[in-house]
């Protein structure tokens, strides 16, 4: 497994946008294509997981404060979940955000996958959902905590 951190265009950017849209499938995808990459800026951040020449999983990211990160449109390949590149592509996100100076870090989980989150020591912040199923939403959130050992990113 190789964990990859893209800013800009190139072939980690378009590894990226296939994951996002294969998340999707076969369900459609949450928005029309143009608003589905809408918030997506030239100087958007993201970590991309590739196993061999495949990508795998990734995940967007951004800092909302000095202090506050945000982890947003986590996907994987859905014959590739449960192999734990998920989980990889949020630590990478959260190490990169440390880096950056964050201390906490939130996510707006889909409901359908908050145990994944808590797994992971997300806990829920609000009980207001948003979104309709099966993008229905609620804000979790997590501490950072450096583990010893810890420089396992790219």
């Amino acid at each position: 497994m190789e964990i990859h951190r893209v800013q800009g265009p190139g072939w980690q950017l378009a590894g990226v946008h296939y994951i996002r849209i294969a998340a999707s499938n076969p369900a459609p995808l949450s928005a029309p294509l143009p608003l589905e990459f809408a918030d997506d800026q030239a100087d958007s951040r993201y970590i991309l997981v590739m196993e061999g020449e495949q990508p795998v999983a990734t995940c967007r990211i951004r800092q909302i404060d000095p202090k506050t990160g945000q982890i947003e449109r986590v996907a994987t390949v859905p014959s590739q979940e449960g192999h734990g590149y998920g989980r990889a592509a949020v630590q990478a996100a959260e190490a990169w955000l440390a880096e950056s100076g964050c201390q906490h870090f939130l996510i707006n989980s889909r409901t359908a996958v908050q145990a994944f989150y808590e797994k992971q020591g997300y806990r829920v912040i609000s009980q207001e959902v948003t979104g309709e199923p099966p993008f229905d939403c609620i804000l979790v959130a997590k501490d950072y905590s450096p583990s010893k050992g810890d420089d396992n990113h790219d």
